[in-house]
């Protein structure tokens, strides 16, 4: 009402979070190689976790990007070697890790 919008006008409420805000200081842009027939399952199994703030198939050397968010490296460990070690299609990961991020924004896709 405060808006002078009808309440039908309104369909959905998003929340963008800025992970450095709530205590995610680390960020990490993660490439992976997953086996042929398996680019579906791992995205869905990426896309599932609450680190996860970005993810994509793509071309080139790599078939699926991502950007997530962790408390610490240990975050980071426990999320490759426990989470992303069970998804059975996944074979290589490389992670780059964003020492300062100069220019970034959240906003809703």
């Amino acid at each position: 009402k405060q808006l002078n919008v009808s309440s039908a006008a309104v369909r959905r409420i998003a929340a963008l979070v800025d992970p450095s805000k709530v205590g995610s200081s680390l960020t990490a842009s993660m490439a992976f190689n997953v086996e042929h027939g398996g680019l579906e399952l791992c995205t869905q199994e990426l896309s599932d976790q609450r680190e996860v703030v970005w993810a994509s198939s793509a071309t080139g050397q790599f078939s699926l990007l991502c950007v997530a968010s962790f408390r610490s490296t240990d975050h980071l460990a426990d999320f490759i070697q426990m989470k992303w070690s069970d998804v059975k299609a996944a074979k290589d990961i490389e992670v780059f890790l964003s020492l300062q991020v100069k220019k970034g924004r959240f906003r809703q896709i």
